[in-house]
């Protein structure tokens, strides 16, 4: 017996779609610091902002982006990263 599973909103997928671009994005426009081993943002919220609004997205909703902050770490505390 196959389990279907459940249909996610159009919401929803809306905001999967406007995380991946956004995260797709800042990587993209990061510098590496091959010293410390992280990925550096070199991008504002405007940027952020107008790249989304170009792609298609309406309900723009997500936590504020800081020029210079760590994206990514090898010490996992990038602002990207998963909190465990």
């Amino acid at each position: 017996m196959v389990h279907k599973r459940g249909k996610r909103s159009r919401k929803k997928q809306e905001q999967d779609r406007q995380r991946y671009l956004a995260h797709k994005f800042l990587i993209a426009n990061a510098r590496l610091d091959r010293n410390r081993a992280e990925l550096v943002n070199l991008t504002d919220r405007d940027m952020l902002i107008s790249f989304l609004k170009d792609q298609g997205c309406v309900d723009l909703r997500f936590v504020d982006v800081e020029r210079g902050e760590v994206l990514v770490d090898s010490r996992g505390k990038g602002s990207l990263q998963r909190i465990n």
